[in-house]
């Protein structure tokens, strides 16, 4: 960490603070993280009042002279064969690096957008609040997003609610114009975490294409794999909080003063009624139908990332840490 500083890579320094933090916050320190997570937030906005000075490398002189070999490049981007689709992506990609300085002077960077991948009760809620509190990141899940379109009754939520009342299923289409609008909010500028969307390679597509209108993309798709069998276990013996939705299991994670949430205080907890061995069961074979071109349709843009999904919360956390602080 101290020669990260010392060498004056402040992105991997900052990298490594937040895994500091995150270590800290696993330890129960909450205030040392969340001071730590503070005093990054404030560096990186201090160095965002800076233009970066650019380096010539014409002439190197100094400590780059013998070190660098600048050569000619022999073709250009623009000399590439890339489909438009293609093209614009790489061309998004490179707007917002040039434009850091400016993102940074309004306090962003370029964004991360990374979602889950993984059957029901592979632990994508509680894994996807651990990284809200831990880098800031919004959590978005297309059944929450759905019900708030249709409470505050925006257009596409009235599509939704009059499809939903007739007994259909929401169409892609209603599902990316809400998401469209939640990604436009100011609490999404960190970052974003998406649960129960995509589920289709199709859908996949039409998220990317979204993405694309604002130059932003996927930069990590998890998926958090888990073993059929234990899955029967640990979905019969979930249940969550009623007010703030925390999750806890009967076997695995019970709040730390019976019958109290331990982030919320609240009392009244709740179960969901499909939870058991047989709708478990049908499930978990649809998700495996369902998703496996769209864990092959990530893995082939490379970012596809796998995580055991089986071991305990701590330790499953401690690794999607490390993905999300180094997804760019």
């Amino acid at each position: 960490m101290l020669r990260s500083r010392a060498d004056g890579d402040d992105d991997q320094f900052y990298s490594i603070a937040l895994q500091v933090a995150a270590a800290e916050a696993r330890q129960g320190h909450r205030r040392t993280a969340e001071e730590i997570r503070e005093a990054v937030d404030e560096a990186r906005s201090a160095r965002g009042t800076r233009a970066s000075v650019a380096v010539p490398f014409a002439a190197p002189r100094g400590d780059l002279e013998g070190l660098l070999d600048l050569r000619e490049a022999k073709a250009t981007l623009a000399d590439v064969i890339l489909s438009d689709h293609l093209a614009g992506r790489l061309n998004a990609v490179l707007l917002q690096q040039r434009k850091r300085d400016w993102l940074r002077e309004y306090g962003k960077t370029p964004n991360r957008r990374g979602l889950f991948v993984g059957p029901p009760g592979a632990g994508k809620g509680t894994q996807a609040r651990k990284l809200e509190e831990t880098f800031g990141l919004v959590q978005l899940s297309t059944g929450d997003l759905l019900r708030a379109a249709v409470a505050a009754g925006t257009e596409a939520g009235r599509q939704a609610k009059a499809v939903m009342e007739a007994g259909g299923l929401v169409s892609d289409e209603i599902v990316i114009a809400i998401l469209r609008d939640r990604l436009a909010e100011p609490d999404t500028a960190r970052g974003v975490i998406l649960d129960g969307f995509p589920r289709t390679s199709a859908q996949a597509e039409a998220l990317d294409r979204l993405l694309d209108e604002s130059g932003q993309k996927i930069t990590a798709a998890i998926s958090l794999e888990v073993e059929d069998a234990a899955m029967v276990t640990r979905i019969s013996g979930r249940y969550t909080c009623a007010d703030c939705g925390e999750g806890y299991h009967d076997s695995f994670k019970q709040p730390v003063e019976a019958g109290i949430c331990d982030k919320c205080g609240g009392t009244e907890f709740k179960r969901r009624a499909d939870d058991n061995a047989e709708t478990v069961a049908s499930r978990l074979a649809a998700y495996h139908a369902q998703t496996a071109p769209l864990i092959a349709y990530y893995d082939g843009q490379g970012v596809l990332k796998r995580v055991d999904a089986m071991g305990e919360i701590g330790a499953i956390a401690a690794a999607l840490e490390e993905i999300v602080a180094k997804a760019r």
